[in-house]
């Protein structure tokens, strides 16, 4: 579904939305895109970008890109059920998004939280620099901001004191799939979307796409009921069904958390409620914090110092760094573990 941006402006005055799916790739409980699915005409966006390098680290790896491409392949299947379709453009949407607005006449853009440190950038930017509308709409939360006890200000520094605030707070309910769309502008056409390099790896068998998130979950809980023994399990290194593996779907939001914690709860009332049910709910809430931290933290989150800004005494060394990224250490195991990871 990759598509160019040059030709002429489409010349119809009709009420146009552009909706930028990021981390919320799903129909399902995305309350943003039902924002926009009325009006005259709607262009689905989604922009191919490869993480900014760091090291001798850079683009993203072929098992991480297959499960994207068929998470994007999955939606827009979804979309054209519905009469719409997904443009993909590879690209930073701070480039993109301003030429389609001028092209397509769009008259407001809509997008859900997505964190991290540039994609805040992004957001800052098309918002100071578009002459239309940037509604930003939650992201893929358990809670919205008003059932946080004093708003982000009383956000515990530590997920103890979160986890004892929120733990018996009501998940918002998911809402409902979006019956109708309004259709694609004129001059959008379908395209076809980027090949993957990969077949899926022994180590990373699944599928991307919400679908294929949902029979996951539906197995991890009603079919094998491998949450009751997941306390004990979780921290195996190997087992297909040793952890819920849901994070690959949470991760790009083919799956929605409150959907995640709604199945949970049906199956807790329903089959078996124990002390490996609560503890998958707990790393939940584990998620739930950091994206909570993210919005006041910003990039110190992510900073050596921390959110203390506290310096610790410590050096790297970039000969080591570059042995142990391919598993080339004197550890057996973290050469296991590090060879795994690339080839995942």
């Amino acid at each position: 579904m990759t598509s160019t941006l040059s030709g002429q402006n489409p010349a119809d005055s009709s009420t146009r939305d552009l909706y930028w799916f990021q981390s919320d790739l799903r129909l399902e409980d995305n309350p943003g895109l039902l924002q926009h699915a009325g009006g005259d005409a709607l262009l689905c966006l989604y922009c191919l970008q490869d993480p900014p390098a760091w090291c001798n680290n850079s683009g993203t790896g072929q098992q991480r890109r297959r499960f994207l491409l068929e998470s994007l392949a999955a939606l827009n299947q979804q979309l054209e059920g519905l009469g719409q379709t997904l443009l993909v453009i590879q690209g930073d949407p701070r480039s993109i998004i301003p030429l389609l607005v001028r092209k397509y006449r769009i008259q407001r853009v809509g997008t859900s939280y997505a964190a991290g440190f540039y994609e805040a950038q992004q957001r800052s930017f098309l918002q100071r620099n578009l002459p239309i509308p940037v509604a930003v709409h939650p992201g893929n939360t358990l809670f919205d901001e008003r059932q946080l006890p004093g708003g982000l200000a009383g956000l515990p520094d530590h997920f103890a004191g979160f986890r004892r605030m929120m733990e018996h707070q009501p998940v918002v309910p998911p809402v409902d799939l979006p019956t109708a769309l309004a259709p694609v502008p004129k001059g959008v056409y379908r395209s076809r979307l980027p090949a993957a390099d990969a077949i899926p790896a022994m180590a990373f068998p699944v599928r991307g796409g919400g679908l294929s998130g949902q029979q996951r979950l539906t197995s991890f809980l009603q079919g094998r009921r491998a949450v009751d023994t997941y306390k004990d399990t979780r921290n195996a290194l190997q087992g297909e069904y040793t952890s819920s593996g849901l994070s690959p779907w949470l991760a790009n939001g083919g799956l929605s958390v409150r959907s995640v914690a709604h199945a949970l709860m049906d199956y807790e009332q329903t089959i078996c409620r124990n002390e490996s049910t609560r503890w998958l709910y707990q790393e939940l809430l584990w998620r739930e914090y950091f994206h909570w931290r993210e919005r006041i933290d910003r990039k110190r989150l992510f900073a050596a110092t921390g959110i203390a800004r506290k310096r610790y005494l410590r050096t790297f060394e970039p000969r080591a760094y570059a042995r142990w990224c391919p598993g080339d250490t004197d550890f057996p195991l973290v050469n296991a573990l590090m060879r795994q990871l690339c080839a995942t």
